[in-house]
């Protein structure tokens, strides 16, 4: 039987690092972690940027270098011991968490996660947080406020849109617990913006009834307004104004109507849940409660460029809460995409 010779590899090169891994010492609220210090540097450029400083030295010449041992960690001051140690478990998960796929963490984890690599700039572990955060289990389910505060606080520009625009189409006013989590600034932004998407804006209440503006009497189709113009008066020959709200009387109040949306495009939370809709026959002028518009008009809009039928006339406008939203929270907007920029 021939013999084999066996080939003789070259030995490998002891210079070429391959799984040799550099400790670095940190100290959060007097607890110390020693962790490999190679993903730091690969996930946040801050860390990087500090971890290539040149080493001081001290007055006997000997580097004085932080992170190095136990006696010189790096200390974390400003941050929680479990916040720190919930980073950890995201960059180095365990071999079982990898060969079993069971990567599991808590919420308020996945929140400290959020949270530091925001800070620290590391993108790809804030996306991870994110997504975490955005799986469903019941463990880490977010609340429309949990959004909001989220994205306020950490820069989270989908969780903002949607967290508030969730609220806001509750129709409920923000509760004291609300206040107290997202503050005053969020809040009034949020008032502002269910008092400017009610349908009901449009309408003012006197002591005989129920009055709009002219220019409040839009088609049910455009939502553009019927009138560009004020009015005078066909019977008592009174001005009619566009954006007085006592100007149109609506005889027979309870002729104002609420006409639901579609079930879909109320769940897309980009509109009020209902229009207001009125008779346009029983429109009058609230001065003489004749009827204002001359005989010879017709309800004709000039956008659609067709007739419309005056008994269903829209008042309250449906309004894309959405862009409501990104337009009162502008500057946090920015500060989202400034933070996925950087």
């Amino acid at each position: 039987m021939a013999s084999v010779r066996h080939k003789r590899l070259p030995s490998p090169d002891p210079t070429v690092a391959t799984f040799m891994w550099d400790i670095v010492v940190f100290k959060v609220e007097g607890r110390i972690f020693q962790v490999p210090r190679q993903r730091f540097i690969e996930y946040s450029d801050i860390f990087a940027d500090m971890f290539g400083l040149p080493a001081s030295r001290d007055s006997q010449g000997k580097a004085d270098v932080e992170g190095l041992s136990i006696e010189s960690p790096i200390t974390l001051d400003g941050y929680r011991a479990s916040e720190f140690e919930a980073l950890l478990k995201a960059m180095y998960p365990t071999s079982s968490n990898v060969l079993e796929g069971t990567f599991r963490m808590t919420r308020e984890e996945w929140i400290s996660v959020l949270k530091l690599s925001t800070v620290w700039n590391m993108k790809k572990i804030r996306q991870h947080a994110i997504t975490g955060l955005s799986s469903g289990h019941d463990s880490v389910i977010l609340t429309s406020v949990d959004k909001a505060y989220l994205g306020l606080v950490h820069r989270v520009t989908n969780w903002l849109v949607e967290g508030i625009t969730s609220i806001i189409s509750s129709g409920d006013p923000p509760t004291l617990s609300e206040i107290r989590t997202l503050g005053l600034s969020a809040v009034s932004h949020i008032v502002l913006i269910q008092a400017q998407a009610s349908p009901f804006k449009d309408l003012s209440s006197t002591s005989t009834g129920v009055t709009c503006s002219l220019g409040s009497l839009k088609c049910p189709e455009c939502y553009q307004a019927f009138f560009e113009n004020p009015l005078f008066c066909d019977s008592c020959s009174a001005m009619i104004s566009l954006d007085n709200r006592r100007a149109i009387y609506l005889e027979n109040a309870p002729s104002v109507r609420a006409a639901t949306i579609p079930q879909a495009e109320a769940e897309s939370l980009q509109a009020t849940k209902f229009d207001l809709w009125v008779d346009g026959r029983m429109t009058r002028c609230a001065k003489c409660l004749y009827d204002p518009i001359p005989l010879s008009h017709v309800w004709f809009c000039r956008v659609c460029d067709v007739k419309k039928d005056p008994q269903r006339i829209v008042i309250g406008v449906r309004e894309r809460i959405q862009d409501l939203v990104m337009e009162a929270f502008h500057e946090e907007l920015e500060e989202c995409r400034q933070a996925d920029m950087d």
